[in-house]
């Protein structure tokens, strides 16, 4: 009957330790597994990302290039303008005189 009760209590050692490698193996499973999800997901935010930046820049390029465009065209009108309704001799002459009042007044 002792006998009887050490068997038991010896298998039930062995069924503990049974049980606790088993649930070492599967905590170190469920590890490696959430380790490799970890790596995927940080791969693909990372590609997602990326992405994402490119396409913010190629957005930001466009607009730039169409704000460009916008100001290079007024500043042609202005020119343009400027042009056909400015006197060249009233020009040159203001010219001419700031010109000599800076060697003059030296």
């Amino acid at each position: 009957m002792i006998q009887d009760t050490v068997n038991e209590i010896l298998q039930a050692e062995a069924e503990a330790e049974r049980i606790t490698a088993e649930a070492n193996e599967e905590a170190k499973r469920v590890v490696t597994v959430a380790e490799e999800n970890a790596t995927k997901l940080r791969a693909e935010t990372v590609k997602s990302v990326k992405e994402e930046r490119k396409k913010v820049a190629e957005s930001a390029e466009k607009e730039g290039d169409a704000q460009y465009e916008k100001i290079l065209l007024a500043g042609k009108a202005k020119a343009d303008d400027l042009r056909e309704h400015t006197d060249v001799n009233k020009a040159a002459e203001f010219i001419k005189n700031k010109v000599l009042e800076g060697y003059v007044r030296r």
